[in-house]
């Protein structure tokens, strides 16, 4: 369920779907012709992908030649049920490619993310939102299909609010 509901987010916007352990990932696509929709995202983090300059990725016997590497701001999304209802979670996060050297770019991913606090961490996640509902209105309902038609059985369809939730600790 979940890769399908990847796949309807991304739809129509410049967003690529990949997948780093169990759950989806939404990535900013850099190649995308009209990055208008991810505006909300630049406005908050500048640049949103690039080749980290001097960075190889690790030579081996599948391997042999070097790769540059290159970073995508990304979303990682999953789906849970908690008290009767369901939720959409969605972890911001970036995409090191190629994926083999998430490792050597691991100083550049804590340089990236080191400002990441209450603060921009909640206005980066306010701006995923905005790219994934498509709208910057509070607590919008938003449809989204995986593809085109109208057939249920070949089109999972979803229903997602533009409302986020948070937690805090409990006092007493």
């Amino acid at each position: 369920m979940e890769e399908a509901l990847a796949t309807a987010l991304a739809r129509n916007r410049p967003l690529l779907v990949r997948r780093r352990g169990l759950s989806p990932i939404l990535i900013a696509d850099a190649h995308a012709e009209d990055q208008t929709q991810l505006v909300p995202l630049t406005s908050v983090l500048g640049r949103l992908t690039g080749q980290i300059a001097g960075l190889f990725a690790p030579i081996g016997d599948q391997h042999p030649d070097p790769e540059r590497v290159f970073f995508a701001e990304a979303i990682r999304i999953s789906i849970t049920q908690k008290n009767g209802a369901t939720w959409l979670l969605a972890d911001p996060d970036i995409w090191i490619w190629p994926p083999r050297a998430r490792e050597v770019a691991s100083e550049v991913l804590d340089d990236r993310r080191r400002d990441r606090l209450n603060a921009k961490f909640d206005r980066i996640l306010d701006a995923w939102v905005k790219v994934l509902a498509g709208t910057s209105q509070r607590a919008a309902i938003v449809e989204v299909a995986a593809f085109d038609g109208d057939d249920p059985d070949a089109n999972p369809r979803f229903t997602i609010s533009s409302r986020t939730g948070f937690s805090w600790n409990l006092v007493g």
